[in-house]
Order: structure tokens, then C-alpha cells, then sequence
């Protein structure tokens, strides 16, 4: 096979059939249980389990469930899931409670060096505070008002952080 590089440069290169199945592997679509088929999903209250002549692909509260992902193959993907809803619940909860109705203004004017928007990263495996002035990253929900702020968050939801940034 001949892989040609941007600047033109002409490279042989031999992949196994496996490499190139690799290659071309296509996305998998969302699962959706099949008849007698058992499944779990994420009900208002907990995760429940079902068996699947519980599930019609034509109802639209199943269609529903199913555009949120909130249907699985196993009990594990559902719980794992659930866990991550909930951190996300409490992170953002606790966000807006910090910032006392403040949101990140993204305005060129004011992003000369006056707003600093704080926010956590995973940087080697720990808890970091990185912020930003004028570069968006990530949904304006994430953003906190201070370095002060956020440190306070880490030190109270590290584990729930954790779940959210490790999605």
C-alpha cells in the first residue's frame, strides 16, 4: 500500500488484513435491546433492569430513554452511567452555588486580561486549576469566578470531578 504524506511524499508501507480492519472499523451504532433480550436502563428514581418485551422501538418514551443513552447492555455500563449523571448534578450545583449568579463573559472587549475564567483539569493523574481569558474550552457550566473558588471545589467534590473529567 502506498501512503502519500501532505507534502507529497510517497511512503510503501504492508498492513495485515486485521491492521486494515482496524483501520476501517466503523462506529457502532447506539445498542438497543432485541426481543428477549435483557436490559438495564436508568429510571427517574434508580437503575432498574427489564427484560425486553418491556422495549418497543415504536414508543416514543423507549425512543426517548434511548436518544438520552440511557438504555445498556449491562448492569455496569448503567451504573457507571448513573454515577456519572449524578456527579454532574452535584458539580453543577455546587458551581452555581459558588459563583453567586456569575457567568463567564466571553465578550472581546472585556477578555483583554480583565475576566479570568477558572476551571479543573487532570494534569498527570491530579486535580489542577487552569484558567483561561479569552479561549473557551469548555461549556460555560465549568467555569468558576476564582482560583479560590475552585480550589474549594476540589478540596469538597474531588471524587465526583473525577467522574466528570475522566468521562
Amino acid at each position: 500500500m502506498k501512503l502519500i504524506l501532505d507534502d507529497g511524499t510517497e511512503i510503501n508501507i504492508t498492513l495485515s488484513e486485521e491492521e486494515i480492519a482496524k483501520l476501517c472499523k466503523k462506529e457502532e451504532s447506539l445498542w438497543f435491546p432485541k426481543n428477549g433480550e435483557k436490559a438495564w436502563y436508568i429510571d427517574y428514581a434508580n437503575v432498574k433492569i427489564y427484560s425486553s418485551s418491556m422495549w418497543y422501538k415504536n414508543d416514543e418514551y423507549y425512543i426517548f430513554k434511548h436518544k438520552l443513552g440511557h438504555i445498556f447492555k449491562t448492569e455496569e455500563e448503567a451504573k457507571k452511567h448513573f454515577a456519572l449523571i449524578e456527579a454532574k448534578y452535584k458539580v453543577r450545583k455546587r458551581i452555581v452555588e459558588l459563583n453567586e449568579g456569575w457567568t463567564p463573559d466571553w465578550t472581546p472587549d472585556l477578555n483583554d486580561g480583565k475576566q479570568f475564567k477558572y476551571f479543573i483539569i487532570i494534569y498527570e493523574n491530579k486535580l489542577n486549576i487552569d484558567s483561561k481569558v479569552a479561549t473557551k474550552y469548555q461549556p460555560n457550566w465549568i467555569y468558576l469566578k476564582s482560583r479560590e473558588l475552585t480550589k474549594q471545589l476540589i478540596e469538597e467534590l474531588a471524587t465526583e470531578l473525577r467522574i466528570v473529567l475522566e468521562e
